[in-house]
């Protein structure tokens, strides 16, 4: 008796539909964790803290779900799958919407960015985590782990690919969910409300990505490093990079004198380097006979200004330059760091022409007054340009301006061009006794490196200070959020091992996250290449049967890669140069 091929394959099916459920739910919750940490990093402005808020409530609402899973009743797998579909979509959208709750301009502190997460991310976490809790009590565990992390690393294989192409975040969501569509076959409402769903949210998406601007925006682009937006205001060009103010053709006093000042202590300038433009080469054009080399770190607005993407001689020329202008204000991640350490600048240097060349920067200091922080932070780039140039020199007007060079020079009175502001406001407002306290720096800092971003950690502290958030409380509340989730997950032995190797591996891919964040830059859109290793890992492991002494061998591997990967590579260099 012959059997036929679409019965035979049915049971197949039919006899594998947990494993296949398993597989939708890791392929879902892979790509809506990147699409999460995406969109929070843009609507926040985030900084290293935003990443580790979202990846502990992604990890914490998944690790309920699967011990609630593990000791409700059965439900179905089509209701789960709809409830994430759900979760999913309405989550993103709200997530959007938080910013139309807000003043314009008012920033978020880290108390509502969780509470938003928790409405927002933690219920599609925790859905997919109870499908696995509740799968894990009805078949072969090892089966099922395999499953769900091969389902993983093809969602991140996929989000990978659609961020390479560009593909909205909205998108990327409807392709997150389109395998448990499958799921809700056998029951026609749940399928035609799932589908419904998604066709309403992929419908909204191209309005609601506008919900986190305070201004009209007209485009929206994914680039390596951060979500750009672009605007106009009053009837000029604005650029947004993760909603923070990049580049505008608007003339304003900072800017001016960011460009200006380094301009006049030399007279005979003929090349000027502007790395990270912001405005800075517009207003060069104000120069004759000068010529300007542009870098952007970021490839999407570098093309769009015929500046480069890297500092090398291969792009830059031969040549060296007079003057080398850096964009950057004060660096609040670890990405932005990179540009303010003395590994940079000694990288910088060789590009200078002799002694006489300038290297300088402007942060919107407040000139009138420095707060603890603000000084702190003076101090610390004082030394750290110390270490690698003769003389430096602050110049206190609309904010600082850094001047470092190996010869002898004095800071200017004067401009080589018409400004708007400069000869008019800043000049004039300058006084002796201003330079005096600009340049009265504490050499009881330390240099600011790769190895040791003292300004990061000063701009986090910072940052929590305005809002009351203290480090010691925070802490504590950690200690203790984690001691409870100890207590409820204590068990068995091989429980105790794969809870703690999980928590020291999802700390250990946090380290390995900001690491790499440091060098490059880009995490934006390469955090999903980077899980694709830790989810191919896992499924390698799962086929492992022996392994002596795991726990240790784990726990010295996890303690000491960290420091060798540091000590091993030349970090600063490595995304830019």
């Amino acid at each position: 008796m012959m059997i036929n091929p679409v019965l035979k394959v049915k049971g197949i099916l039919a006899e594998n539909s947990r494993y296949l459920f398993l597989f939708s739910t890791g392929y879902f919750a892979s790509i809506v964790q990147i699409i999460f940490l995406r969109e929070c990093l843009a609507i926040f402005s985030g900084n290293e803290l935003i990443v580790g808020l979202v990846i502990a409530v992604w990890l914490g609402a998944g690790a309920l779900g699967s011990r609630a899973g593990c000791r409700v009743k059965t439900i179905e797998n089509r209701y789960i799958a709809l409830f994430c579909i759900f979760s999913l979509m309405a989550g993103l959208i709200l997530l959007r919407a938080v910013p139309l709750l807000l003043n314009p301009g008012e920033s978020v502190s880290p108390q509502l960015i969780s509470i938003a997460l928790l409405v927002t991310e933690f219920p599609g976490s925790f859905f997919a985590g109870f499908a696995y809790g509740m799968q894990s009590r009805m078949a072969d565990g090892k089966r099922l782990y395999l499953w769900e992390n091969s389902g993983s690393l093809a969602g991140l294989i996929i989000v990978s690919a659609g961020i390479l192409l560009g593909v909205p975040n909205g998108h990327l969501a409807a392709v997150a969910a389109f395998p448990l569509l499958f799921h809700l076959i056998p029951c026609r409402y749940c399928f035609v409300m799932g589908t419904s769903i998604l066709v309403i949210a992929v419908s909204m998406d191209s309005r609601s990505r506008t919900w986190k601007y305070v201004l009209d925006v007209s485009k929206i682009e994914y680039g390596n490093e951060s979500e750009i937006a672009y605007s106009k205001s009053e009837g000029q060009d604005l650029v947004l990079k993760n909603n923070t103010i990049h580049y505008t053709d608007l003339s304003f006093p900072l800017l001016e004198q960011a460009v200006h000042i380094p301009l006049s202590v030399r007279n005979n300038n003929n090349r000027v380097l502007v790395i990270n433009d912001m405005g800075h080469v517009r207003e060069l054009e104000k120069y004759d006979n000068l010529e300007t080399v542009c870098t952007r770190s970021e490839p999407v607005l570098a093309k769009k200004t015929n500046c480069f993407t890297k500092l090398s001689g291969e792009f830059i020329g031969t040549e060296s330059c007079d003057v080398i202008i850096l964009g950057n204000d004060i660096p609040e991640t670890i990405s932005q760091n990179r540009f303010f350490t003395e590994q940079f600048f000694k990288r910088v240097k060789t590009f200078l022409t002799g002694d006489s060349a300038v290297l300088s920067f402007t942060l919107n200091f407040n000139s009138s007054y420095l707060d603890n922080y603000e000084k702190k932070i003076r101090d610390i780039l004082f030394l750290t340009l110390k270490k690698v140039f003769n003389n430096v020199k602050i110049f206190p007007g609309h904010g600082y301006t850094f001047l470092a060079s190996d010869a002898i020079f004095e800071l200017p009175d004067t401009c080589l061009v018409e400004t708007d502001y400069l000869q008019g406001y800043i000049f004039p407002d300058l006084t002796i006794q201003k330079i005096k306290i600009a340049n009265n720096v504490s050499d009881k800092v330390n240099c600011n490196t790769v190895n040791k971003p003292v300004i990061l950690s000063l701009s986090l502290k910072r940052y929590l200070k305005q809002y009351n958030v203290q480090i010691k409380t925070a802490m504590s509340i950690l200690v203790m959020v984690s001691i409870i989730v100890i207590v409820m997950f204590w068990g068995k032995r091989s429980g105790v091992s794969v809870g703690t190797t999980g928590f020291s591996v999802a700390i250990y891919s946090l380290i390995i996250l900001l690491l790499y964040q440091s060098v490059y830059g880009n995490l934006y859109s390469r955090i999903s290449i980077l899980m694709i290793g830790l989810s191919a890992g896992f499924i390698i492991g799962s086929h492992i049967k022996t392994f002596p002494y795991s726990d240790f061998i784990t726990g010295i591997y996890l303690s000491v890669t960290p420091f060798l990967i540091i000590k091993s590579i030349y970090m600063p260099f490595s995304g830019f140069f």
